[in-house]
């Protein structure tokens, strides 16, 4: 059984103006999360219980090396793919939580 948790967040994306690079907020929205199991976090490299998948309207922007926060957390993008669910079109991204 697939257990999703619908949440909100917020993205920042790396900018590099002239020598310096930054994350800077880029944009909020809606998605639903889920966390991996065991067999999918280890064909990703992840540790089992640090890895998720969140699955966002295609419409929305997220690119891979951008962090996103998620009920005060902060993830990494490690990866956004468009999959087809039913008749509705999401992108699926791969994330992370980065340890404080």
């Amino acid at each position: 059984m697939m257990s999703f948790f619908t949440t909100i967040y917020t993205s920042q994306r790396l900018k590099q103006t002239g020598s310096k690079s930054d994350y800077i907020d880029y944009g909020k929205g809606r998605g639903f999360l889920k966390p991996m199991d065991a067999y999918t976090a280890s064909i990703n490299s992840i540790q089992y219980g640090q890895g998720f998948k969140f699955f966002i309207d295609v419409r929305e922007d997220i690119a891979t090396t951008d962090k996103l926060t998620i009920g005060g957390d902060t993830y990494e993008v490690r990866g956004v793919m468009p999959v087809q669910m039913g008749s509705v079109q999401v992108n699926e991204c791969t994330i992370v939580k980065k340890k404080i």
